[in-house]
C-alpha cells in the first residue's frame, strides 16, 4: 500500500503521466503460492499444501461463470470461483515497472518482507485477524 501510494504522489507530480496506466509493485518477483503460504504463516495459518489440476479448475470456474450469468443470482452473491480467479491463481505473472520507474521516479520503498511486518502490524493494532476478516 504504502508503494503504491508513493507512486500516486509521484506521478501527480509528473508531465509524463497523462493517459497512461502503470503497474507498480515492489520489483520483486513473486509465487503466488509462496506469497499465500507467507502470508498465512505471519498470521499463523497452516500451509496449502494440496494442488488441484489447473484444467479442472478452469472448467469448473467456467461452469461457474456460466451459472452465474443468471441476473437473479449475479445480483445476490458473488461466484464462489471464476476462470478468471482460476487464471490468477495457477498462471505466473511478472509486471514491468520501467514505465513508472522512467516516467517519473518511481522506486519501490518497502519491500515484500517489511510489506507482510507492517500488515501484521495494523493487523494487530485493529484488533487481529477475525476483525480483519471480518468475524
Amino acid at each position: 500500500v504504502e508503494n503504491a501510494a508513493d507512486a500516486c504522489i509521484l506521478a501527480a507530480k509528473s508531465d509524463k503521466v497523462g493517459g497512461k496506466a502503470y503497474f507498480i509493485t515492489d520489483d520483486e518477483v513473486v509465487n503466488v503460492w509462496g506469497f499465500l503460504n507467507q502470508l498465512g504463516k505471519t498470521f499463523n495459518a497452516p500451509p496449502i499444501k494440496k494442488e488441484m489440476n489447473p484444467k479442472v479448475l478452469m472448467r469448473i470456474g467456467g461452469l461457474f461463470d456460466l451459472i452465474w450469468k443468471i441476473p437473479l443470482l449475479a445480483r445476490k452473491v458473488e461466484a464462489p470461483l471464476s476462470r478468471y480467479a482460476v487464471g490468477l491463481l495457477t498462471y505466473s505473472s511478472t509486471f514491468n515497472i520501467s514505465a513508472a520507474k522512467n516516467d517519473f521516479g518511481y522506486q519501490p520503498k518497502v519491500n515484500q518482507e517489511t510489506g507482510m511486518d507492517n500488515l501484521k502490524s495494523w493487523v494487530g493494532d485493529i484488533g487481529g485477524i477475525d476483525k480483519f476478516v471480518g468475524r
